[in-house]
């Protein structure tokens, strides 16, 4: 009796578990992601329709090679190398994307701030920093 229970209730577990499992929600869309990450930060930074047309294809272009650099770098996450030169090598290529993205990053503020106010520019940036973090915390379905 006391095994039958016990399976039982094992058995229950397992279903649970596997409606839960599939149940989780929709896959990850890499392209809503990045209109509403483009609509966020204009609307967040208060830019004017004139505005928002001027400043949104030159920050998706900018999304679109940081997101490059993002991959590229993103190949050194389960790096494993066989000696120290490929170990030395890493970190360079490492060091060299890492200031290739400042780098982007400088020269498309740079080109923001010859269309629009330098408030708007930084506004902008805080407002993808704000969007990045809430939407980390819907990932990990944190408040």
């Amino acid at each position: 009796m006391k095994a039958k229970k016990n399976i039982l209730t094992l058995l229950a577990c397992l279903f649970l578990h596997t409606a839960y499992a599939q149940t989780n929600g929709p896959k990850f869309d890499p392209v809503k992601f990045r209109h509403e990450l483009v609509e966020f930060v204009v609307d967040e930074a208060g830019l004017s329709p004139a505005e928002k047309i001027v400043a949104a294809p030159i920050y998706d272009e900018f999304l679109t090679k940081k997101q490059e650099l993002f991959k590229q770098m993103g190949k050194y996450r389960k790096f494993n190398g066989t000696n120290d030169k490929s170990y030395a090598d890493a970190i360079e290529d490492m060091d060299r994307i890492a200031i290739e993205m400042k780098t982007l990053q400088q020269t498309y503020h740079r080109r923001l701030l010859k269309m629009l106010p330098a408030k708007k520019v930084y506004a902008m940036i805080r407002a993808e920093k704000v969007f990045n973090k809430r939407s980390f915390q819907k990932v990990t379905h944190r408040k």
